[in-house]
């Protein structure tokens, strides 16, 4: 039996683009966020979804809970989906970090960098492909 997952990336919060937030708890959606998840729940309003999953963090649950809420379908959290851990580098200043050699070697070889006391990305591949073979197990 086939399955599609449909992989989408939490709504705008004020970290996106500044800030590392990775695990960093309570970073929530900004308005656009919440306008970008409303939006995200009519675009899925017609499909005949069985499942919805999310990061346990505020701003992926904040995301998926409109399409929830349309579809009458609960937000299923799963840590497999957590984000990236960037260790060392949470919650850093992008623009502060352009030109720290571990961080340009992660940007240019992600499969091969080791985060500083973080993730290591492989193993983030790992983690988030055993999750998405579990549907067609279930």
């Amino acid at each position: 039996m086939s399955a599609t997952i449909l992989l989408v990336r939490h709504g705008m919060c004020a970290h996106v683009g500044k800030r590392l937030a990775g695990r960093s708890p309570g970073v929530e959606l900004d308005e656009e966020g919440v306008r970008q998840a409303e939006r995200l729940a009519s675009r899925l309003g017609g499909e005949r979804l069985r499942a919805i999953y999310a990061s346990p963090l505020e701003r992926t649950v904040a995301s998926a809970l409109p399409a929830g809420r349309r579809l009458d379908l609960p937000v299923i959290p799963c840590e497999a989906l957590i984000e990236i851990d960037y260790g060392q580098w949470t919650g850093r200043d992008l623009a502060q970090m352009g030109g720290e050699p571990g961080w340009e070697s992660y940007n240019l070889f992600r499969s091969g960098t080791r985060i500083p006391d973080g993730d290591f990305f492989p193993a983030v591949q790992a983690r988030v492909a055993s999750e998405l073979e579990l549907p067609r197990k279930r």
